[in-house]
Formats: structure tokens, C-alpha cells, sequence
């Protein structure tokens, strides 16, 4: 028996085998794992192996594997892969597996206790097994062994290896968008392996960054349209049976996304998603002040969202407008009033009580859009998001007020922006009429403006026993008070002694 429970994978005799026969090496290797698991004495491995270590510079692939059987029985870093961790004291939204993890992920990180891995998984948002950066990265290593760290070594990545690699997917006229997305993988490679990625961030590689955008360009952004308030008025008269459940479920849906600039993933369902009370909205995250019969206003709770992921709960006050076609409020109150749920039920849901998916919601979306007459590319789940930003800017509201609407907690809000173009035009035009004043008029009204404000000053200054001294007396006398310089009034007082 050996000192730990690696398994090497053997070695072909021909090319270099392709990602996905390393892929298929993986799953018989994590397949003997768990045969072993059950007949082998458990065993520990010895010291932590390099991730992804291969032991011959051609073509031999070998991933250090751990089972249950590598850790002590009874032991406290014993952690069923199926379950989910349980903590004392916590909140209700708190110990939700966010999406299960895949046994590929414990046996690519043999280094730390299973305990640690299930946490490592659930570190990021956007965590998968394998991305397609990582992926590419291994293979560019894999072919090319002289970038390896030593022979067979492929982390830490070195500065070399680094730059070939993205020197070659700029060959391939990737975005620098792209390659900075690929780059944060292989990082995060290095952060699970506890690794530093030094090489990574060197400025070297960011001006290789720079140069390949330089070269290239960027290609032109195809942002979704944005659905304003006059598509919104087009889409309230397009219900074709406003009491039916279906009907007004997306209605009450679209108009909520649009008056609390809601996220589509924040109001719908993936597809491949068990619907959670504790993280999908329900009937309950929505509360009429003062009561259901006269709301004046909702309050929507967002159990979790992009910028809560922790999920503290975000709370989104709506206002009532009873005058609007497309008031929320009134809509919901319709919902909840004609179609009695319980509080736990999914706050949007189909007829058959499924909940209202994302594909489901844009697909009757785009059929409502046709029906009122408005071609449908360009239209997603954003485009309430983004239309209700736009409507806020076109009727003055500030970017502080935009930011907080939308809960923009960076500058990324003035990409939801779309300046209308009459409002462009009518700045345009202001242009030619402030340049047709005269100069002479505009300078007299400067001068008048400042005589009526230096004889408002005057009384109350002197009342304060302070003195008041002309342009002409400034010059003469070391205190202070108004004069006039060109097109403005400047202040200046001292206390009389």
C-alpha cells in the first residue's frame, strides 16, 4: 500500500491526448477512487500534492485523488458530499447549497480536507469545476512543457507562460474583456491551491493586455433596448384577458421589474433551478403598506441578488400610482386579490404552480411586444432594467437618484442610461441660441445683478458694524470688502476695529 492514494493515469503512446481525453482519465481515476474507498484501510496522504501534477513533460497526466477513505474514520474533517452544512445559531437563509458540487471538485483539491473544498466551491458566484480559461490554460501549458514552472509543474504559472498564453488567444482576436475573464480562472487555479499568481497581475501582462486591444480595437457593444414608458403604456393595453392568472402574472411581473429596475434573475427562476423559498421571491417578500385594501406603497424583500451575496435581504420600496397604466402596486394588489396564494408559494408563478422561469418570462414577452406592434430584437429581461433608467434620466432625475433606484453600487449605472434624442436636439439647439446674444447685453445684466446685490448686503453689514469698500477703495485701504472684478461679485469683510 502505498504512503498515499494517488492514482496515475497511463501514459499514451502517441500524440498528446486532446482536453477531453484528460477529462475522461479524470472520471476513471475519481471511478477507482471510489472503488478503493471501499475495499483499501483508509489512508492519509502525505504532505499537500501540486494541483494538477504531471509527472512526464510529454503527455502524462497525473491528478493527486482523495477519497473518504483518505481521511481517518470519525474524524472532524469527515464531510458527506451530499449534504449540506448545518450551523448552530444561523439564519434562516443561511447553510443553502447554492448549486451541488460536483465530486470532480474534491478530487481536484486533494491538498485541503473535503470540508474546505465544499467552502472553497461555494466562494464565488460563477464557480464551476473547469472553465473554459482554466481549460485553455492547462492545454497551452500541457502542449508547450518549457512554460511549465519544472518539468511536469504547471502551477504556479509562470510569467512566461502567462504571456504566451494570452499572446495566443489575442492571435485569435479574443476580446481583452475575454481575456481578462480567462486570466481571473487560472487565478482563482492559484488562490484554491494556495499559490501565489504573482505572474498573473505582473504589469507585463497588462500592457500585453493593452497592446492586443490597441491592435484589435474593441468590438462595438450591442446593448438590449431599453422599454421606456411609452412601450410600457403599449404593453398594459396588449392583456388579452386581464383576469386570467397567466395573464395577470406577467403583467404584475414586468411592471414590478420595471418600477423597481429589477434584475431578471432577481423576479424569475433558472432553468435548472429548485425553487427556494429562502432565496426565490415569494408571496410573503411582498408587503402593502398600510394594508392590501388602500396601499400606498409595497415593500419588496429580495431574500438575495447580485449585490447581496450573503444574503442579508434588500429591501425595495414602491410607490403607488394609481393614475398609471403600469403602476405595480395596483397590479400586484389585482394579483394577490383575485388569485389567493400561500405566503410560501412562488411570487410569480404558472397555472400549472410551477414557477415563472426566465426563458418563460421572455418568451411572453416577446409575444406581448409583437402584439403591440414593436419588433422584438433587441428585447430581454434587462430591458425594463434598463428602460426604467433611461425614463429616469429623460425626466431629470439625478445620477444619485438613478444609483439608488437600481441599486448601482458603482458607475456601472450610466451604461443603463440611453439619452433620448429630442433631449439631445434641444441641447443642440440652445447652443445657437446663447450664442446669438450679444455680449454687451449680457455683460450690463452681469453689472446690474451685482449692484443689486451689493445693496442688499450693504444694510445688513453695517448694521454689524462691519465696513463695505468699492473696487476703488480696495485699492487704497488694506481692508477687506466688495468689489467688482469683471463679471462677478467677491466678498470680502473684516471685523471694524
Amino acid at each position: 500500500m502505498s504512503e498515499n492514494s494517488s492514482t496515475s493515469a497511463p501514459a499514451p503512446t502517441s500524440a498528446v491526448p486532446d482536453m477531453a481525453q484528460v477529462m475522461a482519465q479524470m472520471a476513471q481515476m475519481i471511478s477507482a477512487a471510489q472503488i478503493n474507498s471501499q475495499s483499501n484501510p483508509p489512508t492519509v496522504s502525505v504532505g499537500p500534492p501540486p494541483l494538477f501534477a504531471s509527472t512526464d513533460t510529454s503527455s502524462k497526466l497525473d491528478i493527486r485523488v482523495r477519497s473518504k477513505a483518505d481521511t481517518a474514520e470519525g474524524s472532524s474533517d469527515t464531510l458527506d458530499k451530499s449534504l449540506t452544512p448545518v450551523r448552530a445559531g444561523s439564519t434562516p437563509a443561511s447553510g443553502i447549497l447554492l448549486e451541488p458540487v460536483p465530486s470532480e471538485w474534491f478530487q481536484a483539491h486533494p491538498h485541503v480536507s473535503t470540508r474546505v473544498a465544499f467552502y472553497l466551491f461555494h466562494a464565488s458566484g460563477t464557480r464551476k469545476t473547469y472553465s473554459s480559461g482554466q481549460r485553455q490554460y492547462i492545454e497551452s501549458v500541457r502542449t508547450r512543457p518549457a512554460l511549465c514552472t519544472s518539468p511536469g509543474q504547471f502551477l504556479p504559472a509562470t510569467t512566461l507562460g502567462i504571456l504566451e498564453w494570452v499572446a495566443s488567444l489575442g492571435d485569435r482576436a479574443l476580446q481583452p474583456k475575454t481575456i481578462k475573464a480567462y486570466l481571473s480562472s487560472v487565478r482563482s487555479l492559484h488562490v484554491d491551491a494556495g499559490l501565489a499568481f504573482d505572474a498573473i497581475e505582473s504589469p507585463t501582462v497588462q500592457r500585453l493586455i493593452y497592446g492586443i486591444k490597441r491592435y484589435y480595437g474593441e468590438k462595438p457593444r450591442h446593448p438590449k433596448l431599453p422599454i421606456t414608458a411609452a412601450i410600457m403604456e403599449k404593453l398594459s393595453d396588449t392583456a388579452p384577458n386581464v383576469l386570467l392568472q397567466e395573464d395577470m402574472n406577467f403583467g404584475a411581473a414586468y411592471k414590478l421589474a420595471w418600477s423597481g429596475l429589477l434584475r431578471c434573475g432577481e423576479f424569475t427562476v433558472g432553468e435548472k433551478d429548485i425553487f427556494n423559498p429562502a432565496v426565490h421571491l415569494t408571496r410573503d417578500s411582498v408587503y402593502f403598506v398600510p394594508s392590501i385594501d388602500n396601499p400606498s406603497y409595497v415593500q419588496l424583500t429580495l431574500p438575495e441578488c447580485k449585490t447581496d451575496p450573503f444574503r442579508k435581504g434588500v429591501s425595495i420600496i414602491i410607490a403607488a400610482v394609481p393614475g398609471s397604466k403600469f403602476c405595480a402596486v395596483t397590479a400586484l394588489k389585482a394579483f394577490f386579490t383575485h388569485h389567493p396564494l400561500p405566503s410560501n408559494s412562488p411570487l410569480f408563478a404558472r397555472a400549472d404552480g410551477r414557477p415563472m422561469t426566465r426563458s418563460f418570462f421572455i418568451s411572453t414577452l416577446r409575444s406581448r411586444l409583437q402584439l403591440a406592434g414593436i419588433d422584438t430584437a433587441g428585447y430581454s429581461g434587462q430591458s425594463f432594467r434598463r428602460g426604467a433608467a433611461t425614463s429616469a434620466a429623460a425626466a431629470g432625475y439625478s445620477d444619485y437618484e438613478i444609483q439608488m433606484l437600481g441599486r448601482w453600487r458603482s458607475d456601472a449605472y450610466k451604461l443603463y442610461r440611453d439619452v433620448p434624442v429630442d433631449r439631445t436636439l434641444h441641447s443642440s439647439a440652445l447652443l445657437h441660441v446663447a450664442a446669438a446674444k450679444p455680449s454687451s447685453n449680457w455683460r450690463k445684466n452681469r453689472e446690474e445683478k451685482n449692484s443689486q446685490r451689493m445693496a442688499l448686503i450693504r444694510p445688513a453689514l453695517q448694521k454689524r458694524k462691519l465696513h463695505i469698500y468699492t473696487n476703488t477703495e480696495y485699492k487704497t485701504s488694506k481692508k477687506g470688502g466688495i468689489y467688482l472684478r469683471r463679471d462677478y461679485v467677491k466678498l470680502i469683510v473684516r471685523e471694524w476695529k
